[in-house]
């Protein structure tokens, strides 16, 4: 048996298309972000999902009924978990990320958080943006890299009886970063674009197969 899991990004926000820091802020989507959610969920409308899981903040939740809108089969409830949400950023949230990125970087002889991870890993990385958080609310790697181990098993305990079924979790950037990087720490990932999708196959809670990632379409020309 094995358990088909499209992990789809939410759709464009306001914070996306002002390049803000968006971690568990709880902000709408764009018109774009709507259009990008239903072009998703048209690539996917053959697909019979039995279960369908979404972060508990309202542009994945948002993202996730778009998507089902469009679904040719019977609609399931959406589960709502916050072990699907985004990493935490203290009080980096809200902030323009361009500004943030530089200032928690420029110390490590860094200019951007992609830089940050490339010089020294995502778990470093993380961590130096948790770390710089004068308030201390920011998430360090292990912290999201539990609530990844948490909602893997949810799905594989929800699912494993079922026999070559069909999962759909919408979650967030650099939460799909994070679960990559768990699946396979040698693969150069980075964050996702809006409503792209990524193809895993759960053979069992240990054996996770990547099939593909950050996969785009036309109509989502316009997302950041």
């Amino acid at each position: 048996m094995s358990i088909n899991i499209y992990v789809i990004r939410h759709g464009q926000t306001i914070f996306n298309l002002f390049h803000r820091v968006q971690g568990i802020c709880d902000i709408d989507l764009t018109e774009d972000g709507i259009e990008g959610a239903k072009s998703a969920g048209k690539e996917l409308s053959q697909i019979k999902f039995t279960s369908i899981y979404s972060s508990d903040l309202k542009r994945a939740y948002d993202t996730a009924n778009y998507i089902i809108d469009e679904n040719k089969f019977s609609k399931l409830k959406i589960q709502q978990k916050k072990v699907f949400r985004e990493l935490n950023f203290g009080y980096w949230e809200g902030l323009d990320s361009s500004q943030v990125w530089h200032e928690t970087a420029m110390p490590y002889n860094a200019h951007s958080l992609d830089d940050l991870i490339t010089k020294y890993g995502l778990k470093k990385a993380t961590d130096i943006v948790a770390e710089t958080d004068p308030f201390k609310k920011a998430e360090y790697f292990i912290d999201i890299r539990n609530r990844i181990l948490k909602g893997l098993k949810l799905i594989w305990d929800d699912n494993k009886n079922e026999n070559d079924c069909n999962v759909l979790l919408v979650t967030h950037g650099v939460y799909i970063m994070h679960l990559l990087n768990y699946l396979n720490a040698m693969l150069d990932i980075r964050v996702p674009d809006n409503c792209s999708i990524t193809s895993l196959i759960m053979h069992d809670i240990e054996n996770i197969e990547v099939k593909f990632i950050n996969k785009k379409f036309l109509q989502n020309k316009k997302e950041n």
